[in-house]
């Protein structure tokens, strides 16, 4: 089976899961010309571009489109901001989580300090495609996560841009999904 990615998350986690991050020459537009058309301070006041984006239009204007060989994050202006091919980013799925060993912890508060107790674990295999990589980006299953700030030097600070995905979609992505016992 080759190497396992372990993800381990609270037993109520509903929140999106990372994938992986993958920025690899995808920038089109330059990273700070884009913070300062489409960012908005973040927490410490700086410029920023913390979104999600899916097919459907952010706030900031910003949207991911797919085609039949590429797949980009563009405004509604008409701009590409970044764009990767599909090939990419199916082998970067492959590299990096073909398998997941995905284990889920109750949680328990003693004296202010959690314990966990990890109790269930699916293991995922048999990774993806680029057809459901793409239909899983145009039904807005999958999503990408911008995480980049101007840092005040004459360049952006990029956090990696994210491939994530809801838990509770996770399983589309794979070919085989096991319980496994311990």
């Amino acid at each position: 089976m080759g190497e396992i990615e372990l993800k381990a998350q609270r037993e109520n986690h509903k929140g999106m899961t990372t994938l992986f991050t993958f920025n690899n020459k995808a920038w089109k537009m330059k990273p700070m010309e884009a913070i300062h058309k489409y960012g908005s301070p973040d927490k410490d006041g700086r410029m920023g571009m913390y979104y999600t984006v899916s097919p459907t239009p952010n706030s900031a204007g910003l949207f991911l489109k797919v085609d039949e060989e590429f797949l980009s994050i563009r405004s509604i202006d008409g701009s590409i901001i970044t764009q990767w091919n599909l090939s990419d980013v199916a082998t970067k799925f492959s590299d990096k989580v073909s398998s997941v060993l995905l284990v889920k912890a109750r949680v328990e508060l003693r004296e202010e300090v959690e314990f966990f107790h990890f109790h269930r674990a699916r293991l995922l295999s048999q990774g993806t495609t680029e057809v459901i990589l793409k239909n899983s980006f145009n039904n807005g299953q999958l999503l990408v996560d911008l995480r980049l700030h101007d840092k005040g030097t004459k360049g952006a600070r990029n956090h990696g841009t994210a491939f994530r995905i809801y838990e509770e979609n996770i399983d589309e992505l794979y070919g085989k999904v096991e319980e496994v016992e311990f």
